[in-house]
């Protein structure tokens, strides 16, 4: 399963609609579709999500697992969550510009 397609997953077991997510964190709808439709949400998508959902797991999110684990007892400080995200980002702006 891609990005994309993992962000539209999560929201949707957390009963929310893309629409909906999209107007609660102040980002433009067809901006966020067309980006996760490429499986290349932006740095903005990312932040907003963890923000929201501070409890997933950027392994599972990032990584090529299926499985969604959540952290239940332990809930990550909203900068280390930042922090690991624009490492990932670093990391697949780095992949993409070796390509």
């Amino acid at each position: 399963m891609e990005i994309g397609e993992k962000i539209k997953k999560l929201l949707k077991d957390n009963k929310l609609s893309l629409r909906e997510f999209c107007i609660k964190n102040d980002l433009i709808y067809t901006t966020v579709t067309f980006q996760l439709n490429k499986n290349n949400p932006g740095y903005d998508i990312l932040e907003k999500l963890y923000r929201s959902f501070p409890t997933i797991d950027s392994k599972w999110l990032f990584g090529n697992t299926e499985e969604k684990k959540e952290e239940e007892n332990t809930v990550k400080n909203n900068e280390q969550i930042i922090d690991e995200v624009i490492q990932k980002m670093k990391d697949l702006k780095k992949n993409l510009t070796q390509s």
